[in-house]
């Protein structure tokens, strides 16, 4: 009765084991979609700002070289433009016509433009410089830090300042001393090409931020959805295998008893329990392939959206919309590269002897388009190339994907040019494989190797930045490890070892 109570509990801990490890699976897939959503939604919010911070630096900048090849322009004195006091010049002020003018320099003309701006628009300007002529434009902290930053190399500087409705961007960029500008601040010793100052464009924020955070709290609510359904899922069939395994306990006790009329009720109630655990097996898988669903429903309300609105949209809507769905798409990829990694371990195939030539030709023929259009030179020796123990599928998977990487990573300016050799080492074979494109700094060699790291933005290259921890697992499936070299600009040389067909015993038992 004893062993029939330790068997009883052992069978009760199985499901409940892999319920809480699939629930745990699922809720890190969750939160991992919901954080890598809500970053991109924040780095393109801040990235719309810097483009229309950029966009407004830049007209200005126009209307000040406008003004400066003019040698600055006259206009009517009035209450609102009375004579510049800081603009030192023998012909600042003029009569003609019986009309008293004053000259307009590209400093002056732009307090008033921002002057406008400001009451029209809520957008204001302000000229700044360490070393400023008037005493209104020197610069706050925030500037004159963004100023020596400038100094040291920095293009541009955007800050989000102020809170409620009061929020607003700060885009800064530095002004430099044009031939146009040298007639006017020569004298105070600046040279062609110098850092003049810079200019601050203040821009309101509310409207966008609260688009921003619109945006995130209807992706925080479909993935609160997602995640409640799928569990509820998760739970109920939990349930359903708990009465599976009750029926089995209470079949096995009244087997002390009738055990000879019970016997074919056990079998029975094992093949019921057989069948319980491949569902959940098979559910368990499930869950991260039906991640994908809810995904597809909402890039698909996404597309309707474009299609039903396009053209009674504004700007922004259609921006945000494009990143909706693009957004998507990418966790559609990135669920569907998770499944590719951990079949790596689950849905191999049996190990033998696998001819490493013959699986670099599955691997070369996949890439075949690709070596063609991008007119790669591939260099493998293949007489040296040895047979080793391995899944042949795999081991074609791995060279298809450090090639195809190598192919990715060309160096435009030349013609890819990838080799291929083998080298014995005691008990494994070394297999490099080398190219000559952009390299890899040496920081980021361990870095590369894990799940959805990237080294690039996602315009540059295409990908979600796990095919190289595929291959890391791969490896380490047929008992060898992955490293890298690489020589940035010049090149770089993947290694990986795998134990011959005869070691391959020897070196899964650690001997």
């Amino acid at each position: 009765m004893e062993r029939s109570g330790s068997e009883g509990k052992n069978s009760r801990r199985k499901p409940r084991a892999v319920f809480l490890l699939t629930l745990l699976v699922w809720s890190l897939l969750t939160a991992l979609s919901a954080f890598t959503n809500y970053r991109q939604l924040e780095q393109n919010f801040f990235a719309l700002a810097r483009e229309r911070g950029q966009g407004l630096f830049d007209l200005m900048e126009i209307v000040r070289e406008w003004n400066s090849r003019h040698g600055g322009v006259y206009a009517l004195v009035s209450e609102r433009n009375p004579p510049n006091p800081y603009l030192h010049h023998s012909k600042r002020d003029l009569e003609a016509g019986g009309l008293h003018l004053t000259l307009i320099n590209p400093a002056y003309m732009m307090r008033q433009v921002s002057d406008i701006s400001d009451d029209q628009a809520g957008l204001s300007f302000h000229l700044t410089s360490l070393k400023p002529v008037r005493p209104e434009n020197a610069p706050d902290p925030w500037e004159i830090d963004s100023l020596h930053a400038f100094e040291r190399g920095e293009t541009s500087r955007l800050e989000l300042a102020g809170e409620a409705k009061e929020v607003n961007f700060r885009f800064m960029a530095p002004l430099k001393i044009t031939q146009a500008c040298l007639s006017c601040h020569v004298q105070q010793g600046y040279r062609l090409g110098d850092i003049r100052g810079g200019i601050s464009v203040t821009m309101p924020a509310g409207a966008t931020l609260a688009t921003l955070n619109s945006e995130i709290t209807r992706m925080f609510i479909m993935h609160g959805i997602a995640y409640l359904l799928i569990s509820g899922l998760l739970l109920l069939l939990y349930l359903r295998t708990q009465i599976h395994f009750s029926s089995q306990e209470a079949a096995t006790h009244m087997q002390e008893e009738l055990i000879l009329r019970r016997t074919q009720e056990l079998v029975e109630a094992n093949e019921a329990l057989g069948r319980s655990n491949a569902e959940l097996e098979q559910f368990a898988y499930a869950v991260s392939h039906d991640l994908q669903e809810p995904l597809r429903m909402v890039a698909s309300y996404v597309q309707l959206l474009a299609r039903r609105y396009s053209g009674k949209l504004d700007e922004d809507a259609n921006t945000f919309i494009d990143f909706a769905s693009d957004g998507a798409k990418r966790m559609q990829r990135m669920i569907t590269d998770l499944l590719d990694y951990s079949r790596v371990q689950t849905k191999g195939e049996p190990f033998g002897p696998v001819s490493l030539a013959e699986a670099l030709d599955l691997a070369l023929g996949n890439l075949d388009l690709v070596i063609s259009e991008t007119d790669s030179r591939i260099e493998a020796e293949r007489k040296g190339l040895p047979t080793v123990h391995g899944d042949k599928g795999q081991l074609a998977r791995l060279l298809q994907n450090l090639i195809g990487n190598a192919i990715k990573y060309r160096d435009e300016q030349r013609q890819p040019i990838i080799g291929i050799q083998a080298r014995r080492q005691g008990r494994f074979w070394i297999v490099s494989i080398a190219d000559n494109g952009i390299g890899i700094e040496p920081q980021h060699f361990e870095r590369i190797f894990r799940v959805f790291q990237r080294l690039h933005g996602q315009g540059r290259y295409e990908g979600s930045g796990i095919g190289l921890a595929i291959c890391k697992k791969i490896v380490e499936r047929h008992g060898g490890r992955i490293w890298v070299e690489s020589n940035p600009g010049k090149g770089t040389a993947f290694h990986f070892t795998l134990p011959g067909s005869e070691d391959f015993g020897s070196v899964q038992a650690g001997e």
